[in-house]
């Protein structure tokens, strides 16, 4: 990549230790900067669920012996994963073996270090940057809607991104029976499972402002509807950070999501970005959202201080300083 720095991809699923031995593959002067620990432990109900989570400290001890560790802490805990004191203890022993915890903003930095332990000298805190690949090439609202048969009179809510249990979404559906804004409903992406899919839909009933588009969507599909959007709702049970909220964001499209989520980097105070705190309160912030419009040039500094070169820049000094904490010289 232009910084010069080579990036892999772990991308076999070895078993017994996956981690360990899918790093034979790479030069023993490479770093490790992992994302996801929760795909080294297992699905929460399958069969071998128990020895994954045992195992998780061992394979990432074996898979870093000689390697610099880098973990970016996307969330405090994963999401619709029993919160056991064993998977605590994992993320601990994780947080205690890396050379650098990168967050996503101070706040998210001050959780993370409170609920595990974590020096903060350890903490790095870098921006989340903007998904530019989704602004690019945006249709004009005219011609995503004819692609997707939709009016361009209705006003568009949009939920977008997997449809997953944390997302709060249950609880936006009965705000949608209940009080009947007129705006209509739009939820987009893939369920976690075709019965929770189906759960949200018997949930809704005959609804005619609520519109599900519950499978895989491409790229394209998901510009359109970014471009068919009035605001973009999120309800999240639980998040630290999240990339689902960048696109509107960078596109000047009104964000609304609960007061509770502090660590969320969305250059606040910004006047499009709407908290709630209950379902009297959402009704009024969306009331304001629709009336306020999309508005790009609002977001003009926002995606410079979010955009990716910087961002890649700072993950770059942070490798070279751990690398050289370590006597870790050249790695790439």
């Amino acid at each position: 990549m232009a910084e010069g720095v080579r990036v892999d991809f772990l991308s076999h699923y070895r078993r017994v230790f996956p981690l360990a031995r899918g790093m034979k593959e790479f030069p023993a002067n490479s770093l490790i900067h992992l994302h996801w620990p929760e795909a080294y432990m297992g699905v929460p109900g399958q069969r071998l669920y128990p020895f994954r989570q045992a195992r998780f400290p061992y394979d990432l001890m074996l898979a870093s012996r000689e390697r610099p560790l880098v973990v970016t802490a996307h969330n405090i805990y994963p999401h619709n994963c029993p919160r056991t004191q064993l998977l605590k203890q994992n993320l601990k022993a994780m947080y205690e073996r890396a050379d650098g915890v990168i967050v996503h903003s101070q706040a998210a930095s001050d959780q993370l270090s409170q609920e595990f332990d974590i020096s903060l000298n350890k903490m790095r805190v870098i921006r989340h940057g903007e998904v530019s690949e989704l602004i690019e090439n945006l249709p004009t609202r005219e011609n995503a809607a004819e692609s997707l048969g939709r009016s361009t009179e209705e006003p568009v809510c949009l939920m977008f991104g997997a449809v997953s249990p944390y997302k709060g979404i249950e609880g936006v559906l009965e705000f949608w029976k209940v009080h009947q804004p007129e705006c209509r409903l739009v939820i987009v992406g893939k369920p976690d499972s075709i019965e929770y899919g189906d759960a949200l839909r018997k949930l809704t009933g005959e609804h005619d402002r609520i519109t599900f588009r519950l499978e895989f969507v491409t790229d394209l599909e998901l510009r359109q509807w970014l471009s068919m959007a009035d605001c973009c709702l999120y309800n999240y049970q639980q998040i630290l950070t999240s990339g689902s909220v960048h696109p509107p964001r960078a596109l000047g499209i009104p964000i609304l999501l609960p007061e509770r989520f502090t660590t969320l980097d969305l250059g606040e105070p910004c006047e499009r970005v709407l908290r709630f705190s209950n379902h009297d309160t959402l009704g009024q912030e969306l009331h304001r959202a629709l009336a306020m419009g999309v508005d790009y040039d609002s977001a003009h500094q926002w995606r410079q201080d979010h955009d990716w070169s910087s961002i890649a820049e700072k993950t770059k000094e942070l490798y070279e300083q751990i690398a050289t904490v370590d006597g870790y010289q050249g790695g790439q």
